[in-house]
């Protein structure tokens, strides 16, 4: 059973706390049952209170980027931060009435996608992954680049030379 000087001094918790940008060991230190740096705590209730506390400053970040939204979480253009061409896009799902879309994109075009019932949920995996600098208007600009657009004729090109090999191969 660790004490709060030994979670203060271990290497697995203050990983398990930086996976979290927006939280401190200090801030979590303070939610756990025991008023000295002595005191024995439960592993379980260390275990559960640092998941609780990582939730809930997901949370918080989730929340702020809804509310700078206008109150919905449909329509978000997010970035890392660091490099604005890595953009994750929640929109509704076109394939699936009431389903959602987190899509992913860099400088050169479309990379993936991923499907939700809600955009919260699409959201929260996205902020999960890294994604949480809002830059409303991102992908309009994105895609009226060089790179984008050479990116997509290379896709176009590659799509097209499958399918006339796998015509010629039918015949």
């Amino acid at each position: 059973m660790p004490s709060k000087a030994e979670i203060r001094a271990c290497p697995d918790l203050i990983a398990d706390l930086a996976v979290e940008p927006t939280a401190s060991m200090s801030d979590f230190l303070a939610r756990l049952p025991a008023d000295s740096d002595d005191v024995d705590i439960d592993i379980i209730t260390v275990l559960l209170e640092q998941q609780d506390y990582i939730n809930q400053c997901r949370q918080k970040v989730i929340d702020d980027i809804v509310a700078r939204n206008g109150g919905d979480a449909c329509g978000l253009e997010l970035s890392r931060g660091g490099d604005r061409a890595d953009l994750a896009c929640v929109f509704p799902e076109p394939r699936y009435n009431g389903g959602y879309r987190l899509s992913f994109y860099d400088s050169h075009g479309p990379q993936s996608h991923m499907c939700y019932t809600t955009p919260e949920e699409a959201l929260r995996d996205a902020i999960y992954m890294g994604y949480r600098t809002l830059i409303p208007g991102e992908l309009d600009r994105l895609t009226e680049t060089s790179t984008w657009q050479r990116g997509l004729a290379m896709v176009t090109d590659l799509m097209r030379q499958l399918m006339s090999s796998s015509t010629s191969k039918a015949h």
